[in-house]
C-alpha cells in the first residue's frame, strides 16, 4: 500500500477514516487492483537482508500492520500463485523471488486471518521467510544467515486504481467513472454500470464497437443489421443512443447526419457503459444511458504488438501497438496505434463487383508526468475510410436475395476524420485536484447510394440519395475534485464547467427517377441521376452549449453512500438555410440525481436512485415556435454483489424511464407535429462478470425490457416502441488451459437471445426472435508469438435485424464470420 501523503486528497482523507474505522470492506480498499510487473526488478542491497526469521520493527502507520486482519480465499496451488493471490485479496505490496516458488506449493486459505499468520502458513517448510521493509513492503527471501543467496525479486503490487479509465487485467472492472466522472467503486455507483475491457475484446475477437456491446444486457445493436458506413447504432433501454448517447474519453463525440463519429475498437482499453439519463454530469444525452469509450493510453511497461487478421470477406489487415519510455526517468511515455484494413461486404453486387471496407486508422499519444502533483496526457487520432452504403436486399416476406440492392457506380461513401484531445491533470493541494480535458474533431464524409423505396412483384423501384457532410467541433470540459471529511463524512465532491462548440456543414439530394431492378433476374443498367436538394436538407448550423455542474459522493459512517448532484445547461443553435431563412433554438435545462446504497460487509450493496436527462429538438411547430428539449427521468432501483475473495461483480436492477415533450402529429395542422407525446420504458437487468477456478472467465447477461408510446396523436398509444425486444440474454464463457500439451490456449464460446420486437411504432411489423453462436479460440505459442480464430454467427443463421416497412425491405443481420489472426509481441 501507499504512504497517505502520496495519495490525492480524496483517497488520503477515506484511507484515514477508513482505516480509523478498521474495516476490510471500505472504499479504499475496493479500488484496489492487482498488477503483476515481471521485469525490470533490482537486486536487494547486502543492507536490506538479515538472517533468518528477521522481526518486524517499525512498519509505517498508513500501511496494513501485520495484525491486521483480511479475508483470503486462495485455493491450494504454487506458491507463487498463491502469493500473488494474497498480494491482490489482502492489498499489500509483495517482493519476491522470481525463481524456484513455482516448484513449490502452498496450502489453501480460507477465512479471515491477520497478515502475518497468512504468510507464516504460506511459507511453512517451503524454506523462505518474510519481512516489511522501511517502506512497508512485504518482501518474501530464501532463508540465508549471510544473505548471499537471495535472488531476483519480482514485484506484485496492489496498486490503487484511482484512475476509473484504467486498463483491466480480467473480465471484471471494480472502478469506473462513466457515472460519476470521478474514479468510483461500480460496486458504491447506484446505477447500472457495464465495462468490457481489452480482454474480453481480444477474447471475442471484435471488429466494431457494436460487437463490443453485443454481451451487455439492455443493449440492442446492428438495428439496421451492420451499417457498411461503420456507423455503431444500438438501443439501450428501448431508446435510441446514437444521436446524443457516444462518448470519447469522457467527452461528447462531435457528429450529426452523415459525418457520424467513427471508432477502430483496436485503439480502446475499455468500453464503459452507464444506463439511463446521465445530463447532471454530460449535458444533452440520451434517454438510455451513454456509452463511453477509453482510448489506449501511454504506459511505462508496454508491450509491443504487431498484428496481422485475414479471413472471410475479403478481410486483411494489420496493426501495431507499440509505445513506453522515452526516456530514462519515465517521466515522458508514448503510443502509437495504427491500423490498416483491406476487406469487402459479405455481398456483392448483382454484377459481382466488391463493395469497399477499407480504413486507415493511426492514433499516437503522448504523457509528460511533469511532477509529482502534474501531468499533462496528449491524444491525437486520424482515420480515412473507403466504403459502400448499399445493403443486402431481403423482402418483408423474409426473402433473402445474395446480392447488393444498389449500383456499384453509385455506391461510394468516404470519411475522413480527425481529432487531437488534452487530458491536464494537477494536485493543488492535500485537497483539491484539477483536471481540464479537451478534444477538437474534425469529419468529412460523402456518401451516394441507391435504395429500395417499394417492391412490386419483382420489380424494386430505387431511389438515389446523396449526402454531403462536414462538421468540427470544440469540447470543453474542466472539473476540481476536493477529498476532505465533515464530522464522519466522508466526501468526493466534483464542482465543474463544460463548453462545446461546434459547426455543421450539411446538404443532403435525392432523386425518385433511377432505374428499377428485378430482383428474380438481377441486372445492373445504368442509372442517370438529377438530384433535388430541398432547402430544409441544405443548410449550415452552428451549435454552442455549456453547462455548470456540481456533485457530492457522501460515505456516512461504515455502510451508507449518498450521492447528490444538479446541473445546468445552455445550448443555442444557429440555423442558416439555402434559400436564406434561418432558425434560432435556446434551449436550458436544470437537471438532477440522487442516489442512495448501502454496503454491507459482505459486498452486498442495495441502491436506489433517480435522475434526469434532456435531449434538444430540431425544428418548430405551426407557429413557428422552436421545439423544446425532450425530458426524462429514471427511477432506477437493484443490488450488487462484489463477493469477497473472488474475482467478481454481479448486478441486478429494475427501472422505469419516462420520456416527454415527444413530438407527434399536430391533429390541427397534420403537416406540422407538437410535442404532445410521451414514452415509456420498464425493465429488469440482470447481469454478471467473473473468474473462478483461476483459468475460467464469463460474462453473463439478461434484459427484460417493456416499452410503451403512452401519449400521441398517430393512434400509437399503447404501442412498443421500435426496435425494442422484451427479452434479451447471452453467455459468453472462456477456458484458458496452462498445464499439459494445451498450455497456452484459450477457449471461448457464447451464445446470444434476441426476442421479437417491432420495428415500427406503429407495430405493423414483427422481427422474428432469433439466437447467434461465436466462438473464439487463441493459443499463445511461445513468450512473444500468438495466434487465433474467431467465429461469429458460427451456424450462419440467417436473420432479420430491422425493417423499412415503407419501403418494403429489410436489414439482415451478419452471417458467419471467420478471422484468424496473427500476434507478435516483444
Amino acid at each position: 500500500m501507499m504512504n497517505v501523503k502520496n495519495l490525492p486528497a480524496r483517497d488520503a482523507v477515506k484511507q484515514n477514516s477508513e482505516l480509523r474505522r478498521g474495516d476490510t470492506r471500505n472504499t479504499w480498499m475496493r479500488r484496489l487492483v492487482a498488477t503483476t510487473l515481471v521485469s525490470g526488478a533490482t537486486m536487494l542491497s547486502p543492507w536490506q537482508v538479515n538472517a533468518a526469521n528477521i522481526a518486524v520493527q517499525n512498519p509505517p502507520k498508513a500501511e496494513v500492520a501485520q495484525s491486521t486482519k483480511v479475508r483470503l480465499d486462495i485455493p491450494a496451488q504454487e506458491l507463487d500463485r498463491a502469493l500473488t493471490s494474497f498480494a491482490d485479496q489482502a492489498n499489500l505490496k509483495l517482493l519476491f523471488p522470481s525463481d524456484d516458488l513455482g516448484e513449490l506449493r502452498a496450502p489453501a486459505l480460507l477465512g479471515e486471518m491477520s497478515v502475518d499468520a497468512a504468510l507464516t502458513m504460506l511459507l511453512r517448510g517451503s524454506g523462505f521467510t518474510w519481512r516489511y521493509t522501511d517502506s512497508g513492503t512485504v518482501t518474501i527471501e530464501k532463508l540465508s544467515v549471510d544473505g548471499e543467496n537471495v535472488l531476483d525479486p519480482v514485484r506484485v503490487t496492489a496498486a490503487l486504481a484511482k484512475d476509473g479509465n484504467a486498463p483491466l487485467d480480467s473480465y471484471v472492472a471494480k472502478v469506473s467513472s462513466a457515472a460519476t466522472k470521478t474514479s468510483t467503486s461500480i460496486l458504491e455507483t447506484q446505477q447500472t454500470v457495464s465495462v468490457v475491457g481489452r480482454q474480453e475484446m481480444d477474447d471475442r475477437g471484435v471488429h466494431t464497437v457494436t460487437d463490443v456491446l453485443r454481451y451487455t444486457p439492455g443493449i440492442l445493436g446492428d438495428i439496421y443489421g451492420t451499417d457498411p458506413r461503420g456507423h455503431d447504432r444500438v438501443t439501450m433501454r428501448g431508446f435510441t443512443n446514437y444521436d446524443n448517447g457516444d462518448f470519447r474519453d469522457g467527452l461528447r463525440t462531435t457528429s450529426s447526419g452523415f459525418a457520424v463519429y467513427a471508432t477502430e475498437p483496436y485503439g480502446l482499453e475499455r468500453v464503459d457503459v452507464m444506463k439511463g439519463p446521465s445530463s447532471t454530469l454530460y449535458g444533452q444525452s440520451e434517454a438510455g444511458g451513454i456509452v463511453n469509450r477509453v482510448s489506449k493510453r501511454p504506459s511505462s511497461d508496454q508491450k509491443q504488438e504487431i498484428r496481422l487478421e485475414f479471413g472471410e470477406w475479403d478481410h486483411f489487415q494489420g496493426a501495431f501497438d507499440i509505445g513506453g519510455a522515452a526516456n530514462a526517468d519515465k517521466s515522458l511515455l508514448f503510443r502509437a496505434v495504427g491500423v490498416v484494413r483491406n476487406a469487402s461486404g459479405e455481398y456483392d453486387f448483382a454484377n459481382g463487383e466488391e463493395a469497399d471496407n477499407d480504413r486507415i486508422y493511426f492514433a499516437p499519444s503522448l504523457t509528460a508526468q511533469i511532477n509529482d502533483d502534474t501531468k499533462l496526457t496528449l491524444l491525437a487520432e486520424y482515420m480515412h475510410e473507403d466504403r459502400g452504403t448499399s445493403y443486402r436486399f431481403v423482402d418483408l416476406n423474409g426473402n433473402y436475395y445474395d446480392f447488393l440492392s444498389g449500383d456499384p457506380d453509385l455506391d461510394e461513401f468516404t470519411r475522413d476524420q480527425v481529432s487531437f484531445g488534452t487530458e491536464f491533470e494537477h494536485r493543488i493541494n492535500k485537497t483539491w485536484t484539477f483536471r481540464q480535458n479537451t478534444r477538437y474533431t474534425y469529419i468529412d464524409t460523402y456518401e451516394i447510394g441507391l435504395f429500395p423505396v417499394g417492391l412490386t412483384g419483382s420489380t424494386l423501384s430505387r431511389y438515389a440519395s446523396e449526402g454531403d457532410n462536414e462538421i468540427g467541433g470544440f469540447v470543453l470540459d474542466n472539473q476540481f475534485e476536493a477529498g476532505f471529511a465533515t464530522g464522519g463524512i466522508d466526501h468526493t465532491l466534483l464542482l465543474g464547467v463544460d463548453g462545446e462548440y461546434e459547426v455543421n456543414d450539411y446538404k443532403y439530394g435525392y432523386d425518385y427517377g433511377v432505374t428499377s431492378l428485378d430482383v428474380s433476374n438481377p441486372v445492373i443498367t445504368q442509372s442517370s441521376y438529377d438530384p433535388t436538394y430541398s432547402s430544409s436538407q441544405n443548410y449550415e448550423q452552428t451549435t454552442y452549449q455549456y453547462g455548470i455542474y456540481a456533485q457530492d459522493q457522501m460515505n456516512l459512517g461504515d455502510h451508507w453512500v449518498v450521492t447528490l448532484g444538479g446541473r445546468y445547461s445552455k445550448v443555442d443553435s444557429e440555423t442558416e438555410y439555402a434559400d436564406g431563412s434561418s432558425l434560432d433554438q435556446n434551449d436550458e435545462a436544470f437537471t438532477g440525481k440522487a442516489g442512495l446504497s448501502y454496503v454491507f460487509d459482505n459486498g452486498i450493496a442495495p441502491y436506489i436512485s433517480y435522475s434526469e436527462g434532456f435531449s434538444p429538438v430540431s425544428g418548430s411547430d405551426s407557429s413557428g415556435n422552436p421545439f423544446d428539449p425532450e425530458e426524462d427521468t429514471q427511477y432506477e432501483a437493484g443490488v450488487k454483489y462484489q463477493p469477497e475473495g473472488m474475482d467478481a461483480l454481479f448486478t441486478a436492477s429494475v427501472y422505469q424511464i419516462t420520456k416527454k415533450n415527444v413530438t407527434t402529429t399536430d391533429p390541427d395542422d397534420t403537416s406540422f407535429k407538437v410535442q404532445t407525446g410521451e414514452a415509456r420504458s420498464r425493465g429488469v437487468e440482470l447481469s454478471g462478470k467473473f473468474t473462478f477456478l483461476r483459468n475460467w472467465n464469463a460474462s453473463l447477461a439478461y434484459a427484460y425490457t417493456e416499452t410503451e408510446i403512452t401519449k400521441d396523436n398517430d393512434g400509437y398509444t399503447g404501442n412498443d416502441l421500435l426496435s425494442s425486444p422484451e427479452h434479451t440474454a447471452s453467455a459468453w464463457l472462456n477456458y484458458v488451459f496452462d498445464k499439459g500439451a494445451l498450455d497456452g490456449l484459450s477457449v471461448g464460446a457464447g451464445v446470444r437471445y434476441t426476442g421479437s420486437y417491432y420495428a415500427t411504432n406503429a407495430n405493423t411489423y414483427e422481427v422474428d426472435a432469433f439466437t447467434l453462436v461465436d466462438l473464439g479460440l487463441q493459443y499463445q505459442v511461445n513468450e512473444n508469438i500468438g495466434i487465433g480464430v474467431n467465429a461469429t454467427n458460427l451456424f450462419d443463421r440467417e436473420y432479420i435485424a430491422n425493417c423499412y416497412v415503407s419501403s418494403d425491405y429489410c436489414f439482415a443481420g451478419d452471417g458467419r464470420r471467420v478471422v484468424a489472426n496473427l500476434t507478435y509481441n516483444w
